[in-house]
């Protein structure tokens, strides 16, 4: 079935057009309650003006800003197939990728269940931040507009929740991925270079690099301790106080 460009814009860049919207509402939203407020005398018509239009409007900004950041995930791991593929598969250069945006199964599970859960805590902050401008504005008195404030702005809290639960572990895959891919290139560059140390303790077959004020260790030569003063020290010395580079030697990718 044939597509316009039109449509597979949109099937592609959904996410980003998506943003920008609710970017814009929201916006619209606070200059809306800015104005509401600054029209007023009255403090309860303020905090009621701020409950809704404000916290409002800070909720779009929070749900755009957070599609287009998994947007760049989602660009950022259908570059890492392309990656992968260059290195696994002998054969032609790479053709450009289709406007669909495959990405792995793994990568698109993930992306399904953090959608699932960005979309479950926008419902119920969605919900709780109505009933606090319902109670803001549904009485002229100052205190009861000042609690139905703190009721939205306890839901901003729920979505800005949610939006972390969203992106943190999107942005994890993507670092053990990252780290997967690349550690072949740091193991040959550690092969090649004689790290710089500050003093030397243990066995060198067994040696790794540490840092002061740093909570990982690393194999000689890993770039992410480049220019930094280091002490090359036996892995065995090192016990469970510090955690192996994820760069240099990366675990199980997920």
């Amino acid at each position: 079935m044939n597509r316009t460009p039109l449509k597979l814009l949109v099937r592609a860049e959904w996410d980003r057009i998506l943003a920008f919207v609710l970017i814009a509402a929201g916006a619209a939203l606070v200059v809306v309650a800015w104005a509401g407020a600054s029209g007023t005398p009255f403090v309860a018509d303020q905090l009621s003006y701020v409950a809704s239009g404000g916290v409002g409007g800070l909720f779009l900004l929070a749900l755009g800003l957070a599609l287009l950041m998994s947007a760049d995930h989602h660009d950022e791991w259908r570059k890492l197939d392309a990656i992968e593929r260059a290195l696994t598969e002998p054969g032609p250069e790479l053709q450009p990728a289709p406007p669909a945006r495959p990405e792995s199964g793994r990568a698109a599970e993930g992306r399904a269940r953090g959608l699932s859960v960005l979309s479950l805590g926008a419902v119920v902050s969605a919900v709780i931040m109505v009933i606090g401008w319902v109670h803001s504005s549904g009485s002229g008195r100052q205190g009861v507009a000042a609690e139905g404030l703190t009721l939205s702005l306890s839901g901003l809290l729920v979505a800005l929740a949610g939006v972390a639960a969203f992106l943190m572990p999107s942005r994890s895959r993507l670092a053990a991925r990252r780290a997967h891919l690349l550690r072949r290139f740091v193991l040959a560059d550690a092969a090649a270079v004689t790290p710089t140390a500050t003093s030397t303790n243990g066995a060198s077959g067994d040696a790794v690099l540490v840092a002061d004020g740093l909570s990982r260790y690393h194999r000689p030569g890993c770039p992410a301790v480049s220019g930094v003063a280091t002490t090359r020290t036996a892995r065995a010395a090192i016990g469970a106080a510090l955690r192996p580079c994820d760069l240099c030697e990366p675990g199980e990718q997920r």
